[in-house]
């Protein structure tokens, strides 16, 4: 086996553990596991989920925005198989399409839709740094939904009131 097919071998592995990584960090809540997947900036399209525009935001911006919307929810599952991983010439940076399951449950009122489902699929721009491959674009193409949204509001809302009961 050629060094270059070894490297690139390698180098998929990683990129595809790096995605693995950043969502079990989400469900787990692991917020520094979850932070030590992301390139310093992170470029962001969620417009299909909740018609935001595309962003480019520092890292740690979004993982303190992503800590009160996830942290109220009583469980979520992200799953994120069939990696398709093209690295690029120099090496040095990636793209990669990751299939995408995503379900999201929370307390809720009898009567009150309690989760929310979503499936599609992820553009994933990834970048070598000295500590390993990191994310720099996620891009959310959403095919199918089930559930409620609301349930994000509601995690929010729970987050925040266990919050204000701690300070």
């Amino acid at each position: 086996m050629t060094d270059d097919k070894l490297r690139w071998l390698v180098d998929r592995t990683e990129i595809s553990e790096t995605i693995t990584r950043y969502f079990n960090a989400l469900d787990l809540r692991d917020w520094p596991a979850m932070r030590a997947t992301l390139y310093d900036t992170l470029e962001l399209d969620f417009s299909e989920l909740f018609g935001d525009p595309r962003a480019v935001i520092d890292s740690d911006a979004f993982i303190e925005f992503g800590r009160p919307l996830m942290g109220g929810f009583r469980a979520t599952q992200h799953i994120s198989p069939n990696h398709v991983i093209t690295i690029d010439g120099d090496g040095d940076s990636a793209e990669a399409t990751a299939y995408m399951y995503a379900w999201h449950a929370v307390d809720a009122p009898d009567g009150v839709e309690n989760t929310y489902t979503l499936r599609g699929s992820y553009d994933i721009s990834m970048r070598r740094t000295e500590d390993g491959w990191r994310m720099s674009r996620l891009c959310m193409h959403v095919w199918d939904e089930a559930g409620s949204k609301d349930v994000f509001r509601i995690s929010r809302e729970r987050y925040d009131s266990r919050h204000a009961a701690t300070s």
